[in-house]
């Protein structure tokens, strides 16, 4: 159970959470009993969708939820999601996480989740689908009626701040299958706003398997008491804290704060932490908000915007000069920028390194901040924000009005490049962990061993400087930043990358930088660096170190990468095998089927690969990594024919078992079966210009299963090239057949 990689502060308890809010005795009271009745019901479907804008007060109630539950030893799991970046931001260890949680949680499972890890070591790099397979539901399925009497709950936060939309439907489809168990009862409550993907992701969930509740639509005046009682509460523990008179706050000034909040559990927040956060100014701060007025005409956004900037207005307060304020601004937006931009959440030592200050400067630039930013008193802790809608503020113009305080993310993300490419030619090297030993397995190395070697700001470096790249405003070709750093430290980087468990987004990395290299010696490097790493990737993932042994020994002889680094390193070679002048056509091999591949298609975008299999499976594959991403179950036969839809959202596969099926390309999940055909599929595709699907049956070619050519024995099997509305068959007699497909 401890092999399996799990996202340490996904849990409503985790210690990054222990300060997090629950809701206060006697607000959303008629919410949660709604809650609490809906997990006790015999017949409640399996999901509480609980939606509600940016400010409601999603997380509260789910963090409340969480803890209830908790205590009464019902909670099975639960995974806050959060797009400040790390492993909450995207879906990568969500399903382990969940396992790793239900082992514990409810009785009789953790010697069944042990046994599907033990049957397959490799089970958390599998598609989502398998992960949730092996791990969650046949567990739970095979648990017997004594082990589990009673409802468990399942609480996901914040499903939209994910940063796959295809994860996030895969996720919904696999969730509702909880329903279906027959001798567990397991409720998954899941909070969001209303974003396009989840209400899309949930049109494809059946509407018996879920119960919505808007929490924006809450009569106003329940929600108005929760912000009041909330309010009270923590201006009393203000005032007892930094003694404040009897008569503090003034009378009226909660309603006038309720009103001011325009129903926005943050904007209340805000405020009381803005309050609270210096004793001396706590009165008069308090007086400022009151001061603002309360105009019930304006919108709750631009209220929270209101908020905001008066909390930043205050951080730069005092006597200073014009060249003092710019200074101030300048460092405000230096350090405050990369906060709100990471991708990964940094600590104070981290973003210091980075940045190239000291920590006192960096603490110093966030002190007045605190009501809008956690910031740690460890320097090794991550500075995170309170809530994404800072995030949002700030990086918008129209919304931050102060210009002083506008982070343009373009030239951030450009900052944050540079820092990110210095750093790395500063500290990577051949052998960065002193291993000393060519085959050395990664799997050997400790963690602890590998973070001092490579620390955690030079960690973000690696990880992240082509996405802070490529939404800069730098253009690599008119520069030689890019094309230097690979002739230098290419290899460095990869051997990095792979210490650090990320080796497999090399390629992704790669691939984003030929999207925008113009200049031929550039895209030159980068071209023959992806086919270095898609070559030797299995290796380069098992043991790293040979990169610089087998991976510039067996590289074809052109190939840059061998040329740039051979010299230093191949120097004990006397005499190596004679190589290929050039890459092999083929760029890799994927692996994953139990029986012969049948069928192959790529998605129209060219990101995805299909293939069907004698296995009666159709995988689904990252076609620029080659990492098997969903196994796509149905099929009794072998599965002949795959094809997309011109759009590239739906799946059509054709199996020995005489039918066809639809999936959904996104979530995996089984949208039709069409039967009729009398005989096996050889080939499967949809025309780009219309939505027909044809096929060919035996001696047929079907279109929308109706025959309308037929065809010689000679000319049934063979391979399929489209493109629009014709189509070309191969054969191995050599002999080409094209149609034009005619309405």
């Amino acid at each position: 159970l401890n092999a399996l990689p799990i996202a340490k502060h996904a849990p409503f308890n985790a210690y990054q959470r222990q300060h997090d809010p629950t809701c206060l005795p006697d607000t959303r009271v008629d919410l949660l009993l709604e809650i609490h009745d809906w997990v006790d019901g015999e017949d409640s479907p399996g999901i509480f969708w609980l939606s509600g804008l940016a400010g409601t007060g999603k997380s509260t109630i789910a963090q409340t939820v969480a803890a209830q539950y908790n205590t009464k030893g019902r909670l099975a799991a639960s995974f806050f999601f959060s797009r400040a970046g790390g492993d909450i931001s995207h879906a990568g260890m969500f399903i382990t996480s969940i396992a790793f949680q239900i082992a514990s949680s409810i009785p009789g499972l953790k010697r069944k989740i042990c046994d599907a890890i033990a049957k397959n070591s490799n089970i958390a790099s599998l598609s989502l689908d398998d992960q949730w397979q092996e791990l969650v539901l046949v567990p739970l399925s095979t648990l017997e009626d004594q082990d589990c009497q009673q409802s468990y709950v399942i609480v996901i936060d914040a499903l939209d701040e994910c940063d796959s939309q295809n994860d996030v439907q895969i996720i919904l489809q696999r969730l509702a299958e909880v329903q279906s168990l027959q001798n567990t009862r397991v409720r998954v409550i899941l909070t969001s706003r209303p974003e396009v993907p989840i209400q899309y992701g949930f049109t494809q969930v059946r509407r018996d398997k879920h119960q919505d509740f808007v929490l924006h639509n809450i009569e106003p005046a329940i929600i108005e008491h929760d912000i009041s009682v909330f309010l009270s509460h923590r201006l009393e523990h203000i005032r007892q804290n930094y003694r404040l008179g009897a008569g503090w706050p003034e009378d009226g000034a909660v309603a006038r704060l309720v009103q001011s909040s325009g129903g926005l559990f943050i904007w209340a927040a805000t405020a009381c932490r803005f309050i609270e956060e210096d004793s001396q100014l706590a009165e008069t701060r308090l007086s400022s908000l009151l001061h603002q007025g309360s105009d019930s005409m304006l919108p709750p956004e631009r209220k929270l915007d209101a908020i905001y900037t008066t909390v930043l207005a205050s951080s730069v307060q005092g006597e200073y000069n014009k060249a003092e304020s710019q200074m101030l601004f300048e460092q405000f937006r230096q350090v405050v920028g990369p906060v709100v931009t990471v991708q990964d959440p940094l600590s104070v030592a981290s973003l210091a390194g980075l940045l190239r200050k000291d920590v006192a400067t960096i603490r110093r630039t966030l002190a007045s901040l605190h009501s809008v930013l956690n910031v740690p008193e460890s320097d090794s802790s991550a500075i995170r924000l309170l809530h994404p809608s800072f995030r949002d503020f700030l990086v918008n113009p129209r919304r931050c009005s102060n210009p002083q305080f506008y982070i343009d993310k373009r030239l951030v993300h450009r900052e944050m490049y540079k820092h990110c490419l210095g750093l790395m030619s500063k500290h990577l090297r051949l052998d960065i962990c002193n291993v000393q030993d060519p085959g050395a397995l990664v799997a050997e190395l400790k963690r602890t061993e590998i973070d001092i070697h490579i620390q955690p700001h030079v960690q973000y470096a690696c990880r992240f400087w082509v996405y802070h790249c490529t939404r800069s405003d730098v253009d690599i070709s008119s520069c030689s930043e890019v094309e230097i750093f690979f002739h230098r430290h290419f290899l460095h980087w990869l051997e990095a990358l792979t210490l650090l468990n990320h080796g497999s987004d090399a390629v992704h990395m790669i691939h984003m930088l030929d999207d925008i290299a113009t200049r031929p010696s550039l895209q030159a490097v980068i071209h023959d660096a992806t086919r270095f790493a898609l070559a030797f990737r299995p290796m380069l993932e098992e043991a790293p170190l040979q990169l610089y042994y087998a991976g510039l020994i067996f590289s074809p002889k052109t190939s840059i990468i061998r040329e740039i680094f051979s010299n230093e390193v191949l120097k004990w070679l006397l005499s190596g095998p004679k190589m290929a002048e050039n890459w092999s056509p083929a760029l890799q091999t994927l692996k994953g089927h139990s029986g012969s591949v049948s069928a192959v298609a790529f998605s129209p975008d060219g990101k995805t690969l299909a293939s069907g299999s004698a296995d009666s499976t159709v995988k689904l594959w990252d076609a620029g990594s080659g990492k098997a991403l969903q196994t796509l179950k149905g099929h009794s036969g072998w599965v002949s024919a795959v094809g997309f839809s011109p759009a590239g959202k739906t799946l059509a596969s054709g199996s020995a078992d005489s039918t066809v099926k639809l999936w959904d390309a996104g979530s995996g999940k089984a949208l039709q079966t069409l039967k009729g055909h009398s005989d096996p599929l050889n080939m499967l595709w949809r025309q780009s210009t219309s939505p027909m699907l044809l096929s060919v049956e035996e001696d047929w070619i079907c279109r929308n299963r109706k025959k309308v050519l037929w065809i010689p024995s000679e000319y049934r099997t063979g391979i399929v090239a489209i493109r629009d509305d014709v189509v070309g068959f191969g054969y191995s007699s050599g002999q080409i057949l094209i149609l034009r497909s005619v309405t």
